[in-house]
């Protein structure tokens, strides 16, 4: 399951554009996001994760202390963590890179072969920022607890930070049980499960040197069995890199998914809600209504979406971001968004003394005006 456009004025202008909007969002409701997206700049730059094109550029976004936080692949040959690079930003669109390549403070695999780890899941626990890295099946090198497993890196107190400090790998049950993980959040664990990989589990997350889980993760707490039917895919699953995430009404869950063959399978983004700390979901509805554009263009036919990330951000809004391609089938990553994250403000009632206060001066007011309309035409 492994699997150009530069910046001017003009485009800068068109991005901004096009991400813009408002939509309100009721409590515990999916967020009402256009269907226009726009290409994510890095270094001016929608192509610069072109080259990842080994996992579909997957990447991260995290929002902290007012700034939009990037994580993403320059390569993806390796499957190393020297390929992952760090970006800000503070609108969420135009990203400059910090720093360089990322490396281990000590180099967790000193002999042997290492692990692949890739499909990073980025979250902040505590203070720190973790990278929960996915290891596929046979590509453990010679490291036999990473096969199909999680494993979990620490950057530390800063998101620039690029040494990280390796934890290891999960124990307690993730090994051989899923596809990716969705996140940290709220100390538990979430990812992609089940025999099918349709489903979303949450286990209690104990962190640690190396780290683990301490509930059973199953019976899961989310099944989109039935979703994969509706769309007639029966042995689809759930893409291995979603996000989980605190939204404006709890918590957030999205993902895409693939159909029996591996394949990207369409271009919508699935969501649920959690309002008691992931214990139970809503159902699952699609996000994006409408045919998807990229800065008002269809996406072109056999272009769809993974490795969504739901973000609420600045002003309490939220925005969209899929891995996807362009007109010219470069990766890349595209955002929709800016849309209100609070629930409409009530509007206030007025007591009958008020009520008919208003209605006097509403009289009063009608009555002036067909006087005045009656002078105009004479």
């Amino acid at each position: 399951m492994r699997f150009g456009i530069r910046a001017s004025g003009a485009l800068r202008v068109g991005v901004a554009a096009a991400v813009a909007g408002m939509g309100v969002v009721s409590a515990g409701a999916a967020p009402a996001l256009p269907s226009n997206f726009a290409p994510v700049l890095v270094n001016g730059s929608a192509t610069a994760f072109s080259t990842a094109a080994g996992q579909g550029a997957a990447f991260n976004v995290l929002y902290d202390g007012g700034i939009y936080h990037l994580w993403y692949r320059a390569d993806a040959s390796t499957l190393t963590v020297s390929e992952l690079r760090h970006a800000t930003s503070t609108d969420g669109i135009n990203f400059t890179t910090v720093g360089g390549a990322f490396s281990f403070a000590t180099n967790p695999f000193p002999t042997g072969t290492a692990p692949a780890l890739y499909y990073e899941a980025v979250s902040k626990v505590g203070t720190d920022f973790k990278l929960v890295h996915w290891t596929y099946t046979g590509g453990a090198g010679t490291y036999p607890n990473y096969d199909y497993n999680n494993s979990v890196s620490n950057a530390g107190a800063s998101a620039a930070n690029t040494v990280l400090t390796h934890q290891g790998p999960i124990g307690g049950g993730t090994i051989g049980q899923t596809a990716g993980a969705f996140g940290l959040l709220g100390g538990a664990w979430y990812g992609q499960c089940g025999n099918t990989g349709q489903e979303m589990c949450r286990a209690t997350y104990a962190d640690g040197s190396p780290p683990s889980i301490t509930t059973p993760l199953y019976p899961s707490v989310l099944n989109a069995s039935s979703l994969f039917t509706s769309l007639g895919i029966p042995t689809g699953y759930i893409n291995n890199h979603g996000d989980i995430a605190t939204g404006s009404s709890g918590l957030d869950a999205v993902f895409t998914v693939r159909d029996g063959t591996g394949s990207r399978f369409n271009k919508q983004v699935y969501y649920a809600n959690s309002t008691d700390n992931g214990a139970t979901w809503s159902t699952i509805t699609p996000l994006i209504a409408g045919t998807p554009t990229l800065l008002g263009v269809p996406f072109a036919t056999g272009v769809n979406f993974a490795h969504p990330e739901l973000v609420l951000g600045a002003a309490n809004l939220y925005k969209l971001y899929v891995s996807t391609q362009d007109a010219q089938g470069n990766f890349i990553i595209a955002v929709a968004g800016n849309q209100a994250a609070a629930a409409p403000t009530s509007v206030p009632t007025l007591g009958a003394g008020p009520l008919a206060a208003l209605a006097g001066m509403m009289m009063a007011a009608g009555l002036w005006l067909r006087r005045r309309s009656a002078r105009q035409r004479g």
